[in-house]
Parts: C-alpha cells; structure tokens; sequence
C-alpha cells in the first residue's frame, strides 16, 4: 500500500513539475520559426533580436551581416517597410528539417514588390546561428503604385 500512495504522489508532483522543465527546453525549429515570423510583423526588434544567438550571421548576396549590433542596424532599416499597412506578403513554401527552416515567400509594399524570397535558417538550442536569404526585388513603376 505504501508504494501504491509513493508512486502516486510521485505521478501527481511530476504533473506539476513537468510542464515547468518543458519550459526550460530550447524552441524546436518550428517554434523558432513562428516566433521569428510574428516577431518581425510586430516590428518588435528586440523580440527579434532575441531569435538570434549573440554571434548569428545573416549570409545575402551582397555579404555578411555578423553579431546583434549588425542585426540590429540591418532589421531597423527594413522594419519600416515590413511593418507598413502597405505591405503584404505570402509565404509559398515552407520546410523544416531537423534544426533547418527553409521558406520562400513574396510580397508587396509601396514601393517594391518581391517577386521571390528565400530564407533559410540554421537553428541550435533555440535560437538562429546562421541565416541565408536571397531575393528578386524590384521597384514599383508609376503605373503599379
């Protein structure tokens, strides 16, 4: 009888442990990948920031974009732009596997419209180390404004 009750409680104390260690556990890719996504919608920069690990590297065709500081001034340029009620974009594909999140996606804002973006991203422990983005952008011309 006395085991039956120690398991017992011990059943119902892990009910309430549990879930408090299921929050200590790094975000799954997915995870990552939807906070990133509301993140830069909300124009929340520092949420955003937070995706990131310390040392994380946004790879585009014109170079590399290393540590918070160079995220932050890269992020404070576009923001403007992703968060305007001009603009609107839809995500055409996305994949995750294993710790790497793969999405294309176009999109419109006043001024330009994104024929094809690419972004994949490396995520350990929670956080993006490693992101690389390609895009087809191009201006709007008088007609399309």
């Amino acid at each position: 009888m006395k085991i039956l009750f120690c398991v017992s409680i011990i059943s119902v104390l892990a009910l309430f442990v549990y879930p408090a260690l299921a929050d200590d556990r790094p975000r799954t890719t997915e995870e990552v990948l939807k906070a990133h996504h509301d993140n830069v919608l909300s124009g929340d920069i520092e949420a955003v920031l937070n995706d990131y690990t310390d040392s994380a590297v946004i790879i585009l065709p014109t170079g590399r974009i290393e540590g918070k500081d160079a995220l932050r001034k890269f992020f404070e340029e576009r923001f403007p732009e992703y968060v305007s009620p001009d603009f609107s974009y839809t995500i055409t594909t996305s994949h995750v596997g294993g710790d790497v999140a793969f999405i294309v996606w176009t999109g419109e804002s006043a001024d330009r419209i994104y024929d094809h973006v690419a972004d994949t991203m490396v995520v350990r422990d929670g956080k993006i180390v490693t992101q690389a983005a390609c895009a087809r952008v191009r201006p709007k011309t008088a007609g399309q404004q």
